[in-house]
């Protein structure tokens, strides 16, 4: 069978194109260095200076590119941008080639420019002061060579440290220029340089995510791998050795990466093999970095991707939590980040909206802040990758400081949290649909007085053990308000009755569901198709949580309950998005309604309950203030929808071990009690 070998790396955006930094890898008691003005492209030279090689496949996103050069397989050596007149002309991936182009030349254009930068007085002043140094050091090691003093610094920081030292007030870019200066001395067999065997090279660019070049839908993650093992695949009778660079893990490719990797790995029978991946380790003010081959186990790469997906998919963060405390790393910005994802986890396990909205809040706080903290380059790139598919998975979920309940639920929705859908459906959006003037209770201290009286009555005829519904009072008013008048009206659908008051409501202030208002009040088709997909929502969160076992049909292909839900949970996306479009039409999307808190009407709720006291109504004496005129039945308010004045005083007397009170109530006519029979 044949083979080809091919090296699979991504290319992220630069900053200063002549910012080098410094690499090397050992091997065999020999330590070879290269300079890269990007990781990826010290990755690249060092595969090309121990491998034979066929063919570079880079990765990367559509600012990273120009059109045409995609998907394009060329010669390194035919790659006319060489010939470029001004570099900042060139893509970064164009940069990456010509970069590469000058390593297979042997030459660093861009190294003479970088010694070039410094006026010549203060270059001879730095020199002087290194030479100085360079000399000492000599003295004092006698078997050392001044060309190898870039080597020596490399594994010594504390020799590189005391080098600065003798050189203060060194500014960034002469730190820079000084590196260069003594990079320049080393010699050739220090050097990683590409075999000529790699003469023929060939090298080509797959976009990571075509939605950056304005080209429509944003491929998957999923299609986008299959695309780019399409891109890798030769022919059945060859076979790919691939070779992976991690260094250059750029965010929006490296996920793709990494779940190649894992993806090959875990498939025996596959023509293709990963022969090595390459990583690296950042050293602060070091000279440079080493290259690493070895030291990632594909277990632990499988293991980081298990992770992403778990969370990604399922929201679990156990995976990466156990991985993150493994490293012994400390970094406040990872530990905040894996904080937010344990909240989102505990959230979505226990189906407790409190937690995941909470969740969803530290990882907005996480992300406004810039990737901080000092990590090795691998963990700094994994990490990095985490994040956008966190970002690119919550979408809209982290861009508004406003909570965003509907997209909450599509995102649920998608991941098939079918029961988590339900709970924040039923518990979250009559915040919102209150919120948004959808179904409303006061625009004035006029509507207010008249909830609160409403709503006094309801709160008293209640146990004190289910007085909780009035805790969230937007949550109260949309699900409850005046639900026990409208129980009074015989009929066979209740919650076709209650949405009958609350439309009702709109117009006509006389019935204890009053007072209601909505900004699509000329929409009541719209208005009653939403309200009654949420009420509809609630009998079925019910039925499904409390439902019996039931036998299946072994023949029978779908789960009618599943069914339901999910025409359930879409019935009410569907008539929610409806009644968008139309606040969008009207212009008011920023429209937000007054509300008040549950302390006020509390406060509220009792000074009434004491004035009707004073009134005369006593204990369960709260007069309701009006019925249902030309509906079946009235409400009057007080427990159980008795006038106030009608007191029963129970005795309560002592009674002896065997003994029960028995307590008979006679109903006689009024004139009867006033009868010398009585």
């Amino acid at each position: 069978m044949k083979e080809s070998n091919i090296l699979l790396t991504s290319l992220g955006n630069l900053g200063n194109r002549l910012s080098h930094e410094y690499f090397y890898f050992g091997e065999n008691g020999t330590i070879r260095y290269c300079d890269g003005i990007s990781v990826g492209e010290s990755g690249a030279k060092y595969i090309m200076s121990h491998n034979t090689m066929d063919e570079i496949v880079v990765i990367g996103s559509g600012t990273t590119y120009n059109p045409g050069e995609e998907g394009m397989r060329i010669p390194l050596k035919n790659y006319s941008g060489y010939r470029a007149n001004n570099i900042d002309s060139l893509s970064e991936y164009g940069f990456y080639l010509y970069r590469l182009l000058q390593f297979q030349r042997g030459i660093d254009l861009e190294a003479i420019d970088v010694l070039e930068q410094i006026d010549s007085a203060r270059r001879n002043e730095i020199v002087s002061s290194y030479e100085d140094f360079c000399a000492e050091y000599l003295r004092e090691n006698p078997g050392c060579t001044k060309d190898h003093m870039f080597h020596y610094l490399s594994q010594d920081a504390e020799m590189a440290h005391n080098m600065y030292s003798r050189l203060p007030n060194l500014s960034r870019h002469e730190v820079r220029w000084l590196k260069r200066y003594i990079y320049t001395a080393l010699p050739s067999e220090l050097r990683l340089t590409s075999l000529d065997v790699n003469s023929d090279l060939k090298i080509s660019f797959i976009p990571s995510d075509r939605a950056d070049r304005g080209e429509g839908a944003k491929f998957a993650a999923g299609d986008n791998i299959i695309r780019i093992l399409q891109f890798l695949y030769k022919s059945d009778d060859v076979k790919i050795n691939l070779y992976v660079d991690l260094q250059g893990l750029e965010a929006s490719a490296g996920y793709s990466i990494l779940a190649i990797i894992s993806m090959l790995s875990n498939d025996a029978n596959s023509n293709f093999e990963i022969k090595e991946i390459i990583t690296s380790h950042y050293l602060k003010d070091g000279f440079a970095n080493p290259i690493d081959n070895n030291e990632m186990s594909r277990y632990e790469i499988n293991r980081l991707i298990s992770g992403m997906d778990a969370f990604i998919k399922y929201g679990k963060v156990s995976i990466i939590e156990n991985y993150w405390q493994n490293t012994g790393i400390k970094n406040e910005h990872i530990d905040r980040l894996v904080n937010a994802m344990r909240w989102m986890d505990d959230g979505i396990s226990l189906c407790n909206i409190e937690d995941l909205e909470y969740g969803i809040s530290l990882l907005k706080k996480v992300f406004r802040e810039p990737f901080m903290g000092e990590l090795p380059e691998f963990e700094s790139n994994v990490f990095q990758v985490l994040e956008r598919g966190i970002r690119m998975d919550y979408g809209e979920l982290l861009n508004n400081d406003e909570f965003n309940c509907l997209a909450l639920v599509k995102w649920a929705f998608r991941k098939k949290f079918y029961q988590q859908c339900l709970t924040i459906i039923e518990s979250k959006m009559p915040n919102e649909l209150v919120a948004r003037g959808i179904l409303y209770y006061m625009n004035n201290d006029e509507d207010k007085e008249l909830f609160f009286k409403n709503a006094s009555v309801e709160y008293w005829a209640k146990p004190s053990y289910l007085r909780y519904a009035f805790n969230e009072i937007s949550h109260y008013y949309i699900k409850f308000h005046g639900r026990s008048f409208s129980r009074t009206i015989k009929t066979d659908n209740k919650n076709n009755t209650y949405l009958e008051c609350r439309i009702r409501s709109l117009d006509d202030n006389s019935i204890l569901t009053a007072p209601a208002f909505s900004i699509i009040d000329d929409h009541r088709e719209e208005l009653e198709a939403l309200l009654s997909s949420y009420y509809n929502l609630g009998e079925v969160r019910n039925s499904i949580n409390h439902a019996l076992p039931k036998e299946g049909d072994e023949n029978t292909e779908s789960n009618d309950r599943m069914e339901l839900v999910i025409n359930t949970i879409t019935g009410f996306i569907a008539n929610y998005e409806a009644v968008l479009r139309i606040i969008e039409e009207k212009g008011l999307q920023d429209f937000r309604a007054k509300t008040v808190e549950f302390e006020e009407f509390k406060k509220y709720a009792e000074e009434h309950m004491r004035e009707s006291r004073r009134s005369g109504g006593g204990r369960g004496g709260y007069r309701g203030n009006r019925g249902y005129r030309g509906g079946q039945g009235g409400y009057r308010g007080g427990h159980g929808g008795y006038h106030g004045n009608n007191n029963i005083q129970i005795p309560s007397p002592k009674l002896n071990p065997g003994e029960k009170l028995v307590v008979s109530v006679e109903v006689v006519k009024e004139e009867d009690t006033n009868s010398g029979d009585s």
